[in-house]
């Protein structure tokens, strides 16, 4: 009697190996069904912030570029020795401008 308590049936290892694995599978499944959505919010909070940063930069960028621009504009005015502001400019377009009505 004894020996029978000692000894519960034997069970095939396989089939304790396979009903581990497919109750693993199962809690993995589940696992990842609860995961999916966050995994996606995050991934997509991560993209928009992604993208948000390189848009800045292109922006800071492009400002940095205009305002160099601007700077190598003001040099080249300030070193061009018949500018002296918009008048000889102005004053060429006015003389062309009365040559050509005085030819007609």
């Amino acid at each position: 009697d004894m020996a029978a308590v000692d000894e519960p049936e034997q069970e095939d290892p396989r089939e304790a190996d396979t009903r581990c694995i497919e109750a693993r599978a199962r809690e993995q499944k589940m696992f990842e069904g609860d995961l999916d959505p966050m995994v996606g919010m995050i991934q997509e909070q991560a993209y928009s912030w992604q993208d948000r940063q390189l848009k800045q930069l292109a922006k800071d960028r492009k400002a940095k570029v205009e305002r160099t621009q601007k700077m190598k504009d003001k040099v080249k005015e300030a070193l061009n020795p018949r500018s002296k502001g918009l008048m000889p400019k102005v004053r060429g377009i006015c003389t062309r401008g009365a040559a050509v009505g005085g030819s007609q």
